[in-house]
């Protein structure tokens, strides 16, 4: 065969891989704000807690250059949350998807994350609460072929960065003012996994920020330090250190966090995440390497170190060992399996407020880094491979255990 026929073969075989850019979730104008419950609510409207549901849930997509497939989506979504926020306390929990993952009912992450938003709804501090997930979805998996999924790896980071850059600030700008702005108790959880952390990550740092600021007065505290909502959590996130460089040495100049300080963004990476260990930092070798980078003085705990900037620009955030704060491991048994969820978190948030080196939670250990302040709500944490075994499944009982405990302790009053 000729060398002209093995290339269009190869080129038909990915093509006929593909997935097709396309919403999975249309609004139709003449329809009701809300459709029929379950699975097969597809229509890109509201989907509203039913018997055995007791959760709303919606989805707002967003195509390759990270524009709005269809903003009615979002407008729906403003109208469903000011509607519901007026009447009752909500929590609003956002979830944007990362590799290999889109918008489909079927989506395994789709499934999962109504999982975790039925078990979240019957364990919340309060009763009466109303709960709404966001599905955020974007062109995640571009490719089916079994041996050629992989490859896509550097070419979805490319269209991740363009998402973030998008339509999505609007979204968690609009978020932030809401909960600011609401008469009942709104909270706001933001969940972003692979490049859906990455996504977060780069859509809220400036909010972030600000708030760090906005809460302190010459280098100390006049109130708990506040983030986007209540709390942002990234799981094996696909971003270089070097985006962080900034935010670590921010929060390294205030002296004190109060005792009833919350955490405010949490970084979960698996020392097991063979993606962003090493495919990651080979993309951004090849990318990167003709940019002028320097050492960066910065602090470590008590200790003063110098970073390179070319090893932060190429490593993912949570495998920078200067910036890692905590450490994740199982714990020996279910020490809290008579408490409830309620009871647990509350028993880990006392231990938070208390200072304590090591935070149990009925699953897990978190353990700070020795010469590090207590409390510093910004926490990048190396997860024990037996809790995230890879850079997809963190689907696991003992690691859902625990990030529902940890989810729970942010909403604690």
């Amino acid at each position: 065969m000729k060398v002209w026929q093995v290339g269009g073969s190869l080129i038909l075989l990915m093509l006929s891989g593909c997935l097709d850019q396309k919403t999975y979730h249309s609004v139709d104008l003449n329809a009701s704000l809300e459709c029929p419950s379950g699975p097969e609510c597809t229509t890109g409207s509201i989907e509203p807690p039913a018997q055995g549901n007791p959760y709303a849930l919606a989805y707002i997509e967003v195509d390759d250059q990270g524009v709005f497939w269809d903003r009615e989506q979002l407008e729906r979504v403003k109208t469903y949350t000011q509607s519901l926020t007026r009447k009752q306390n909500t929590l609003i929990y956002v979830y944007v998807h990362g590799w290999q993952h889109n918008a489909n009912p079927k989506d395994s992450n789709v499934e999962q994350f109504r999982q975790h938003l039925a078990s979240l709804s019957t364990q919340l501090p309060e009763k009466d609460w109303s709960v709404l997930g966001i599905y955020v979805g974007w062109r995640g998996r571009s490719v089916t072929l079994p041996l050629l999924e992989y490859s896509t790896f550097w070419d979805r980071q490319s269209a991740a960065k363009r998402v973030a850059d998008g339509s999505l600030v609007e979204l968690f700008s609009y978020l932030n003012v809401l909960k600011q702005q609401s008469i009942t108790d709104t909270r706001v959880i933001t969940l972003g996994h692979s490049f859906g952390g990455a996504i977060v990550f780069s859509a809220i740092n400036k909010i972030l920020a600000q708030e760090l600021v906005d809460s302190s007065n010459n280098s100390s505290f006049d109130a708990s330090a506040k983030g986007l909502g209540d709390l942002t959590v990234l799981i094996n996130p696909a971003f270089d250190a070097l985006k962080y460089a900034h935010f670590h040495d921010m929060q390294d100049r205030y002296n004190h966090f109060f005792g009833g300080q919350k955490p405010i963004l949490a970084i979960f990476t698996s020392e097991s995440d063979w993606a962003t260990r090493y495919a990651f930092p080979i993309g951004n070798a090849l990318t990167r390497s003709f940019e002028a980078k320097r050492y960066m003085k910065t602090r470590v705990g008590h200790e003063s170190v110098l970073v390179n900037q070319s090893s932060a620009g190429r490593i993912a955030i949570g495998h920078f060992e200067p910036y890692r704060t905590h450490s994740l491991t199982p714990a020996f048994a279910d020490r809290q399996e008579h408490l409830t969820r309620l009871q647990s978190a509350r028993y880990s948030m006392k231990q938070w407020e208390q200072g304590l080196s090591v935070i149990q939670f009925s699953s897990a250990d978190l353990k700070r880094r020795p010469g590090l302040k207590a409390r510093v709500p910004y926490l990048v944490v190396k997860v024990d491979q037996r809790l995230i075994p890879d850079h997809n499944d963190f689907s696991g009982q003992a690691f859902q255990s625990f990030l529902q405990d940890f989810v729970t302790m942010s909403l604690i009053n």
